[in-house]
């Protein structure tokens, strides 16, 4: 018989994932907490500009797992998340996640926060970067030569 609302013989703390599977799930720190702390006690430390780093957690892992349990998030989990970066036509942007995934949870395991890191010799899901070729016309020259004239139009 089901129980019914109301009906305290039925323990309401007891999680549907215990409950359906039987067995309990993780527990612990959300990826949230993890990229609070990594932000936290190493991006705003040993980079000069975490504000791009910082945003590309935002963007593109705590949108999509903000309140998973680090434990609970796979190596296949980290694949996927990044295909759907390649999919959406960023490959460099990809790149860059598996990155900070990888250094992320380095991090946390280095801090004792999780056991082990499921992006370790993650492959680049974006392929092999390459670096854009392109001519400074004579303003950019300008600017980076640090000349005190400018050029003629």
């Amino acid at each position: 018989m089901r129980p019914r609302r109301g009906d305290l013989s039925f323990k309401a703390s007891a999680p549907l994932a215990t409950l359906a599977t039987g067995t309990a799930p993780p527990t612990g720190p959300t990826v949230t907490d993890l990229a609070k702390e990594f932000i936290e006690r190493y991006l705003r430390r040993e980079r000069k500009r975490p504000d791009p780093a910082e945003q590309t957690i935002e963007t593109n892992i705590l949108k999509h797992w903000r309140h998973r349990p680090a434990k609970a998030i796979t190596r296949r989990d980290g694949v996927l998340l990044l295909d759907k970066i390649v999919d959406r036509g960023k490959p460099v942007m990809a790149n860059r996640v598996a990155a900070l995934l990888a250094q992320m949870f380095s991090f946390a395991v280095e801090r004792g926060t999780l056991e082990a890191t499921p992006f370790s010799s993650l492959p680049w899901p974006g392929g092999s970067e390459k670096a854009r070729k392109r001519k400074l016309d004579d303003r950019e020259r300008y600017c980076s030569s640090g000349e005190s004239s400018a050029p003629a139009d």
